[in-house]
């Protein structure tokens, strides 16, 4: 089963890879990644373009996967408060099963940046997942499937040396 928010940016090629008819095809975005999942399984987040935050159920091995977008344009947010793992999109979806502690590391890098990096929130209970990554639960196992190419400099385009 899969469920979340998703746009895919190569709908044909991923059609192609499938063997599906494009021009035949009347399913949606989620019905694409939930074949390429059941075809390849966590492999098949190489193929993904767009914008999606996911998850997935795996009813056979008893697992579910929180996938997010290579680039963040989606969020997807986790609560773990007691044995109960809490799932958003959302940072307000979360508000009536969270607790009111607040992050006074993450605090400090909003204050100094005005933004905080990693996976932290404002809250001691809530996790962001980072770009690129998934969530494996209920072993809690996250791993980065993607990272930002590094540039490629030629010696005209280089940055000035300080």
């Amino acid at each position: 089963m899969v469920v979340g928010d998703v746009w895919l940016s190569d709908r044909d090629g991923l059609l192609r890879w499938l063997e599906l008819d494009s021009a035949d095809w009347r399913g949606t975005d989620i019905d694409i990644v939930a074949r390429c999942w059941e075809q390849s399984g966590v492999a098949a987040l190489q193929l993904l373009r767009g914008m999606f935050a996911i998850a997935i159920w795996d009813r056979h091995r008893q697992e579910l996967w929180l996938i997010r977008d290579r680039v963040g344009a989606r969020t997807l947010y986790t609560a773990q408060i007691g044995q109960t793992c809490y799932i958003a999109p959302r940072l307000r979806t979360l508000n009536p099963g969270r607790s009111s502690q607040l992050d006074l590391v993450a605090l400090r890098d909003y204050l100094c940046c005005a933004f905080v990096p990693g996976e932290r929130t404002l809250w001691q209970d809530v996790r962001e997942l980072r770009p690129g990554t998934y969530l494996q639960l209920p072993q809690g196992n996250a791993s980065s499937y993607w990272q930002a190419p590094p540039p490629e400099w030629s010696d005209e385009a280089a940055p000035p040396l300080a």
